[in-house]
């Protein structure tokens, strides 16, 4: 009876099928293909792959591929291919082995489709109970294998997968749960007057097992190359002899990731990628610190109730109050991740809003959320080998995207205890939650961008001493050149030096306003104009001389217009790389970015005032933002590094400065989230100096 129906019938029954249960593996097709042999020859994946494409865009997201690798990810082929490759990887991840053979590659395939999620991948995982299964490979094989490492934790492509799959399945719901167990325990244990009681609650454990990663910077790298360098490619000359300054017992200083450590191939839609694993450390910096976060600062009873009351008792000192506080608990500084609902995230878009969502092309401005892990992406993918520079590169930066105010923590381990660690070759049978004692400091800041737009020059990188001009670009000043002055006036920055004269000018960021940028002044855009006509020609004179080929009595004569025919792709070609003419790229015209910001006054009355400063590398988009105390400036002043990851949180390592730039710093961790609410308090123009 089957057999009898229609052709475009029968696809629409499959289809149906396929998609009874939209979260599970299509196993209610199965029963339809074993019904006779003609069915499944009709609708067999490798003769439709029409029909297993249309369930893959109904199941899984599709916006990210298209942007990260062009039209080809989404021939039916591909999806097709894609379709069983995740659904084999669900199946696993329901098994929930924490042993199985596949499990790396399991990881791998589920950590993309995080960053590629919309809405539903992330559901397609979370039915499978991938938090669950991650979770448990945390607390029973993270630290496995210590004998080798001298009892530290591996720093593993595996290890750093799976604690970038539990951040991403952390949300508030998960903490809460951890947290009321872990008092409840307590509560009980203090009920039976229990002296020898020993916490070993679930957060406890999560929490030991992440504080190697985040506070023993000498082990953990917690960039893709080294912050002492600006300017990529490295020398050819650095590769076999790196620039280091020091041997530590975890190796040399600073800490370099070499692309045969890192690097992993595996296929996926348009073929195989390779990409290296992502930083371990900020993955377990978020959990580590959003766990702190679920506690609460205590508001001692005995501070002033807010500032108006301080005021009024005459007291204009710099400390904070209980409204402070109340403030500061307010606000995450590592913000979850958003998970998205099916398509709901297109509600309310307009037109040119969806179209652009539709293209190939990334822009800040989209609205997904896999187009905020786009930067993330193409670290992963094009910052692999500081000795040569990728020519898929895209956006490592969201530009724009540091303008606002940032709230979170950075934690201070005892300056003693910190270098004891460092130093140890083996891991410190006592550390833990006490050793080394580490302090909350809250970090409230309110930044701006400014941007140079081609042609203009940037400011130069500083050089260091002749003996040092392989390893130090100035990043104990952020990468700006020492003495020199900002002015600001809202529209724009003008750096200066010491005398006054102006060595650059940038355009300060104001969400939708237009930059200056222009298509004919720009140098890269006419350049990539004058390459892609040059380009239109070449493919132009290839297909006459082919019809000269063929027809000796065809004209030399061409008209440079008509090129509809001239260059076309067929479904059927395969791409075993990512095929660069199919990646799209907009120009902004940015060349250079320079951070300034301050604390706003009300934060400083509490926690200080600071003034801040720094750029942003564009080899793969870390900021370096010096920290200055306003009342002292020459002492107490910190350098953060770090990236902004999945457009909200600015996650990294603060670095106290030093007078010498092979010494090996006071480091530790800090993580801010960008506030939805910005203050009412007015900005004013900026005069400061570096």
């Amino acid at each position: 009876m089957f057999c009898l129906l229609p052709h475009d019938i029968l696809l629409r029954i499959a289809f149906e099928l396929a998609l009874t249960d939209p979260t599970s593996n299509p196993h209610h097709l199965v029963p339809l293909l074993q019904t006779c042999r003609y069915l499944h020859t009709t609708l067999s994946n490798s003769s439709n792959h029409d029909l297993y494409a249309d369930i893959f865009k109904a199941k899984f997201d599709t916006s990210a591929p298209l942007r990260r690798f062009g039209a080809p990810a989404l021939y039916s082929s591909n999806l097709s291919e894609q379709l069983v490759r995740y659904c084999t990887v669900l199946k696993h991840i329901r098994r929930a082995d924490i042993y199985s053979p596949t499990i790396l590659d399991d990881f791998w395939t589920a950590f993309i489709m995080m960053t590629e999620n919309d809405g539903r991948n992330e559901r397609q995982l979370a039915a499978a109970g991938l938090a669950d299964y991650v979770e448990r490979f945390v607390l029973e094989r993270l630290w496995e294998g210590r004998a080798s490492t001298n009892q530290w934790p591996a720093e593993s492509t595996i290890n750093a997968l799976a604690l970038w799959l539990m951040w991403f399945t952390t949300d508030h719901e998960r903490l809460t749960a951890e947290f009321r167990e872990e008092a409840e325990a307590r509560e009980e244990a203090e009920q039976r007057q229990d002296l020898e009681y020993t916490q070993n609650s679930k957060r406890k454990m999560i929490l030991d097992l992440l504080r190697p990663y985040i506070l023993v910077s000498t082990r953990y790298p917690s960039f893709h190359a080294p912050d002492n360098h600006f300017n990529f490619p490295l020398d050819p000359a650095t590769q076999d002899h790196l620039p280091f300054s020091l041997l530590t017992p975890h190796g040399i200083w600073p800490l370099y990731r070499r692309p045969e450590d890192t690097v992993s191939r595996l296929p996926h839609f348009t073929g195989m990628i390779s990409l290296s694993h992502p930083l371990i450390t900020v993955a377990a910096k978020l959990l580590y610190l959003a766990r702190r976060e679920a506690q609460p600062i205590q508001v001692p009873p005995t501070l002033i109730i807010d500032r108006a009351t301080a005021l009024a008792q005459n007291r204009t000192g710099v400390f904070p109050t209980q409204a402070d506080i109340l403030e500061f608990n307010r606000y995450r500084g590592s913000q979850f991740v958003d998970k998205g609902n099916w398509d709901d995230w297109k509600d309310g878009l307009s037109q040119e809003e969806l179209y652009a969502e539709a293209s190939s092309t990334w822009l800040p401005s989209l609205k997904s959320i896999s187009s905020k892990w786009d930067p993330d992406w193409t670290r992963l993918i094009s910052c692999t080998d500081p000795w040569n520079n990728s020519p898929f590169k895209r956006a490592v930066h969201m530009y724009g995207v540091l303008d606002g105010l940032w709230h979170g923590r950075m934690l201070m381990p005892d300056e003693g205890s910190y270098f004891r660690i460092a130093n140890a070759v083996t891991l410190p049978a006592g550390f833990g939650e006490s050793f080394p004692f580490v302090t909350t400091v809250p970090v409230m800041v309110r930044l701006r961008e400014h941007h140079c737009i081609r042609p203009a020059k940037p400011l130069e990188v500083p050089e260091g001493d002749e003996t040092d001009d392989l390893f130090d670009e100035g990043v104990r000043n952020g990468w700006l050149p020492g003495g020199t002055k900002f002015r600001e006036d809202g529209r724009k920055l003008e750096v200066q030096d010491q005398h006054g004269r102006t060595l650059a000018s940038y355009e300060t960021y104001r969400p939708g306003r237009p930059n200056s940028h222009s298509e004919d002044t720009c140098d890269v855009c006419c350049a990539r104009i004058g390459a892609a006509e040059e380009a239109m020609l070449d493919r132009v004179r290839e297909r006459n001389f082919q019809q000269q080929d063929e027809d000796p009595g065809v004209s030399w004569g061409y008209d440079p217009m008509d090129v509809d025919d001239a260059y076309t792709e067929s479904e059927d070609d395969e791409y075993p790389e990512i095929p660069e003419e199919f990646i799209e790229t907009v120009c902004t015209g940015i060349h250079d970015i320079v951070i300034t910001g301050e604390t706003l006054h009300n934060h400083g009355q509490a926690w200080q005032h600071y003034y801040f400063y720094g750029r942003v590398r564009p080899w793969d988009g870390l900021i370096s933002l010096v920290r200055v105390p306003k009342s002292n400036p020459r002492t107490n002043v910190f350098i953060f590094r770090g990236y902004i990851h999945g457009g909200k949180n600015f996650v990294g390592t603060w670095r106290a400065r030093t007078s010498n730039i092979h010494s090996v710093p006071m480091e530790g961790p800090f993580s801010l989230g960008k506030r939805k609410d910005e203050s009412d308090e007015p900005i004013p123009p900026c005069n400061l100096s570096a």
